[in-house]
């Protein structure tokens, strides 16, 4: 069973399925709360913004005056199609299933502006699964390593 593991190929399969396993957790809870995680970078003046709601996930990157603090996680049951921590979003442009757009909020002091790209959560975590199941499941190759006139079959590791 150690020797299954050496290869990169089962290394990243693990790493893969890992994330998958995690973006679809991330999945089921979407169905039942609306999720935000914002890092903020005060010095810099801008904010880093994870959002999950209704079975998408997406990810915004804003500029301006924030709200105080370094991380905050705010959670909300489903109650609408729209997260409750962006005031107010323009879709700008949607390819398929992925959208980008703009958001701002605040009022008085607060005031923020920003880009976000979202996509549904099953566009990512079926392909990080097929990817996983091809690295675990996928038999090494077997090059063929010249020795003079004869050829021996190695195996690439």
């Amino acid at each position: 069973m150690g020797d299954y593991f050496k290869p990169w190929r089962r290394k990243l399969g693990v790493v893969t399925l890992a994330v998958a396993c995690v973006l679809a957790a991330g999945w089921v809870r979407s169905l039942h709360s609306d999720d935000v995680l914002n890092l903020r970078f005060h010095q810099f003046g801008c904010a880093i913004m994870a959002m999950s709601w209704s079975g998408r996930v997406g990810v915004g990157f804003s500029t301006g005056k924030h709200r105080p603090g370094y991380i905050e996680f705010e959670t909300s049951p489903i109650d609408s199609a729209e997260p409750e921590y962006i005031d107010e979003r323009n879709l700008g442009t949607s390819f398929g299933f992925v959208n980008f757009g703009d958001f701002g909020g605040g009022g008085g002091p607060i005031n923020y502006y920003g880009r976000s790209v979202d996509t549904y959560y099953r566009m990512v975590v079926i392909p990080l699964t097929m990817l996983s199941a091809w690295l675990l499941l996928s038999k090494p190759r077997v090059a063929q390593k010249s020795v003079g006139i004869a050829t021996q079959n190695v195996p690439i590791r």
